[in-house]
């Protein structure tokens, strides 16, 4: 799972450009807990790479609600394969796929058009009132809130 998560994401070597993920992350998770978008994308990465989806989604959340686009992305890629095992139940995968599009719909109001194509893919698979309920969130995306595990 690993594995299939980090290529996922693109976290394949994040943090090897800076040294080893025990040196920097401490210095990592200062900055972002200090409120550097880019740390805290980093920082979601770093975890998504582990396969912590929980610490991965508040950090990506926190960077995703500032703007930051790779976050948006990287968060909406993770919810919309989250749900996608035969043992989960269908309510959890509507849910996620919700998420997805509304995360998807911030990046792609931000000109990403590699969004707005997953978007409108993933709304093919959804029921229409899921689509109209995402499509209602997704107008509100600054003030989603992001709740640390």
């Amino acid at each position: 799972m690993a594995a299939g998560l980090t290529s996922l994401l693109g976290c394949a070597g994040v943090w090897d450009r800076r040294g080893s993920a025990d040196q920097s992350k401490p210095a990592e998770l200062a900055r972002a807990g200090a409120g550097d978008v880019d740390a805290q994308y980093e920082v979601g990465r770093y975890y998504a790479q582990r396969s912590r989806r929980d610490e991965a989604v508040y950090w990506l959340c926190s960077a995703a609600v500032s703007g930051h686009l790779d976050a948006q992305l990287s968060l909406a890629r993770l919810y919309e394969w989250q749900g996608k095992g035969p043992s989960s139940a269908d309510k959890t995968r509507l849910t996620n796929r919700g998420s997805a599009y509304f995360w998807y719909t911030a990046a792609a109001a931000q000109g990403s058009d590699e969004a707005l194509l997953a978007r409108d893919v993933l709304a093919r698979k959804m029921a229409g009132d899921a689509v109209s309920d995402a499509r209602r969130r997704a107008t509100r995306w600054r003030q989603a809130r992001c709740t640390r595990p």
